[in-house]
């Protein structure tokens, strides 16, 4: 009997032990687990802050790029300027003087870039020679229509003025505007006024095309 007792008692001590020991198993499994989910948790959180952070940078470089561009862009152009649009409105006030922006000339038909219908009229100012061209355009434009209406179809007034010997030695020193038919300096897609060396260095447009 004893002996059948003492086995009985060895019995369930092992049994409790053997419980003890898996839940002990069981919560050191849950703990890791529970630390795994954490740093995985953390690394991704970590994982995600370096990516926003690096989509900031590059997004913040991208735009400190463009911003570079584009002031790059307006300091190296040379055309617009303060100096040039100053020269351009006392240019304007001149020719409007001399009668350069309404004297009418002889209409001839042209073509891009400047109006379907045109007119050159030469003069000088302060001594120098200007070139005014009267551009026309628009629904129904043609030398008997612009000749009837000039005010009707006008759309740009182009002008090339000889400035001081050295202004531009590399193109005859002549001074480049592009003027609305108000008077206005008309500018590029850039918002670049067109007065001064317009697109000088280009293999297009004023320099490149006279």
């Amino acid at each position: 009997m004893k002996i059948k007792f003492i086995s009985a008692i060895v019995i369930a001590l092992a049994l409790m032990v053997s419980s003890v020991v898996a839940q002990s198993d069981k919560m050191m499994s849950d703990d890791k687990m529970m630390k795994k989910d954490k740093m995985m948790g953390h690394d991704k959180m970590m994982s995600h802050d370096k990516m926003m952070k690096k989509d900031k940078m590059m997004g913040h470089d991208k735009m400190m790029k463009k911003d570079k561009m584009m002031g790059h862009d307006k300091m190296m152009a040379p055309y617009g300027s303060a100096e040039d649009i100053d020269y351009a409105k006392d240019l304007w006030k001149k020719m409007e003087a001399k009668g350069l922006n309404s004297t009418p000339a002889n209409l001839y038909v042209g073509g891009p870039p400047h109006g379907k219908v045109r007119e050159v009229i030469e003069g000088t100012i302060d001594g120098k020679r200007v070139i005014v061209k009267r551009n026309y355009g628009g629904k129904g434009v043609s030398l008997a229509s612009v000749m009837k209406n000039r005010d009707m179809y006008i759309k740009a007034i182009t002008v090339m003025a000889k400035r001081d010997k050295g202004y531009d030695s590399d193109n005859a020193d002549w001074f480049w505007v592009k003027y609305k038919p108000n008077g206005e300096i008309m500018m590029n897609p850039k918002k670049m006024f067109l007065a001064g060396k317009v697109a000088k260095g280009s293999p297009i447009g004023c320099i490149a095309c006279h």
